[in-house]
């Protein structure tokens, strides 16, 4: 399965390493900061990624949230039967615990990860990869008006 790694270029170290547990879980990893060179057509390089992909992480930091790129990622993962099931946003930089409330709100149905600042990622990021293999990143059912979904 090839994951689309959706991020702000500021977080590059941050999505790498990322990345590396992903890969080293037996995914593949396509990352438009090592896939992308310059002088590459960046639209045709970006849409040959996401066509690859049948899953997508996105990490959200203060950076992500200011860029309409990663937004733009989530919009076509949304809406692309193929990445069903196999969505799921990562919030990390977050020290004061305000991203929540700054991702899009279709978001916060999915299962969240949360990155701290100290934290090694490793054990969650693994966690990831067996939720993504098992088509664990689907939306939780919200209720409607009588209590049931």
């Amino acid at each position: 399965m090839q994951v689309y790694l959706s991020h702000a270029d500021a977080d590059q170290d941050l999505a790498s390493a990322i990345g590396k547990v992903l890969t080293e879980e037996g995914l593949r990893v396509w990352d438009a900061g090592i896939e992308v060179f310059p002088g590459d057509n960046y639209a045709e390089v970006i849409a040959k990624g996401l066509k690859g992909s049948s899953a997508m992480v996105v990490l959200f930091t203060p950076k992500a949230i200011e860029t309409s790129l990663v937004l733009k990622d989530v919009d076509f993962a949304i809406g692309c039967q193929r990445f069903a099931h196999r969505l799921i946003p990562v919030l990390a930089r977050d020290p004061d615990d305000r991203l929540l409330d700054q991702i899009p709100w279709i978001l916060k149905r999915f299962p969240l990860v949360h990155l701290a600042d100290k934290e090694n990622p490793r054990r969650k990021i693994q966690k990831v990869a067996r939720d993504l293999k098992q088509g664990k990143g689907k939306p939780r059912a919200q209720k409607g008006w009588n209590g049931k979904p």
